[in-house]
């Protein structure tokens, strides 16, 4: 472009998309440089925390009857801890930390400190009254405990370690009684089973009883037969003996 085309040029203006600085902005760098060395041993970097409004979020989740799907809702904004007994050496539970309460935390602690937070489960065994903790791996919502000791009640708290508060609760589970390893010495009597009575025995049985009512009746009918005709041929006889005796009496009488 030569020289008298720069001065015969015309200036066209142009609408650039810009972001106003704040006056604290300047200042990040530096706050994110004292923060990275004061945890110089972390191997982590500060990130800003974008604030969003919680007071417009509904502190828990309200599914209405025609949302229903029949799928069970990945979360329902409540934090909790509940704790079901499986067998004299086992137990499961299952929890919930809220993503409303997680999101509350981190701004309270900060994303720097927040990542480096770490959940575990605190069980307790009141019969016999020790505890013992059991570290838990990222996305975790679920766990199977081992325990040592059966016929026991038990506990079981959901915590958080935070590197510069502690450790502090953030459920407790429902109480749970394991049941016992050992045979009952609560006996009961010995009762015998009840034979099985099979379809095809019980009509063997039905066909059996109805030849025996067919077979007595058949008797009764001979029985009442032979006694007719017993009958029948003493009278007979009877008959012949009274026309002799009557003969003879009138033959001495002549």
């Amino acid at each position: 472009m030569s020289q008298n085309d720069i001065l015969n040029s015309v200036a066209i203006p142009v609408n650039l998309k810009t972001k106003p600085i704040k006056p604290n902005e300047s200042l990040e760098d530096d706050k994110a440089g004292l923060i990275n060395n004061k945890f110089s041993n972390l191997n982590s970097t500060f990130e800003n925390v974008e604030l969003i409004n919680t007071s417009s979020i509904p502190s828990s989740v309200v599914i209405t009857e025609e949302e229903l799907t029949g799928d069970l809702p990945s979360e329902y904004g409540e934090t909790r801890i509940v704790a079901q007994a499986r067998d004299p050496h086992w137990a499961w539970v299952y929890w919930e930390f809220s993503s409303i309460e997680q999101k509350k935390l981190e701004i309270k602690l900060g994303a720097f400190e927040y990542a480096h937070t770490e959940l575990f489960l605190r069980v307790f065994n009141t019969s016999l009254n020790y505890s013992f903790d059991i570290k838990l791996p990222e996305n975790c919502d679920n766990w199977y405990l081992s325990l040592n000791d059966s016929d026991c009640d038990y506990y079981v708290q959901l915590c958080i370690r935070i590197p510069s508060l502690g450790e502090e609760v953030l459920a407790t589970s429902n109480p749970i009684h394991i049941p016992t390893d050992k045979l009952s010495e609560n006996i009961a009597e010995w009762v015998p089973a009840k034979p099985v009575i099979k379809e095809e025995n019980i009509a063997e049985e039905n066909d059996s009883e109805l030849q025996e009512i067919a077979n007595s009746n058949i008797n009764e009918i001979i029985e009442i037969i032979e006694n007719f005709d017993l009958n029948k041929a003493i009278g007979n006889d009877e008959e012949q003996d009274s026309h002799t005796i009557g003969s003879s009496d009138e033959l001495l009488k002549r």
